[in-house]
């Protein structure tokens, strides 16, 4: 597959998962979570999510809990906005590269 396909579907999965999460997911723990950008394997197949919030360790993991608890209904709304074959599998990492002041 081409390599900029990848990186189109990859920045639209992006868009749609940072709107699924401020419009659709009413949990207070991930308020402030960004979304850093999406790693798409080449079969899109499986997507990293790197996301970065604001706070300390402990409200940083309670967002990373809470974004896995929702993996399943944020793949569903995904699948309603972006017709593809196979939806790829959801994984939520953390960026710790950013350090709160």
């Amino acid at each position: 597959m081409k390599p900029y396909r990848v990186e189109k579907v990859a920045g639209l999965i992006k868009d749609e998962i940072s709107e699924i999460i401020q419009r659709k997911v009413y949990d207070p723990r991930i308020n402030f979570v960004s979304i850093q950008y999406v790693e798409l394997s080449k079969d899109l197949r499986n997507a990293k999510i790197h996301f970065t919030i604001f706070g300390d360790e402990q409200t940083r993991q309670q967002a990373f809990d809470a974004l896995n608890k929702a993996r399943g209904f944020i793949r569903a709304e995904l699948a309603k906005r972006v017709f593809m074959r196979f939806l790829p599998n959801l994984e939520f990492i953390l960026e710790q590269s950013i350090v709160n002041i």
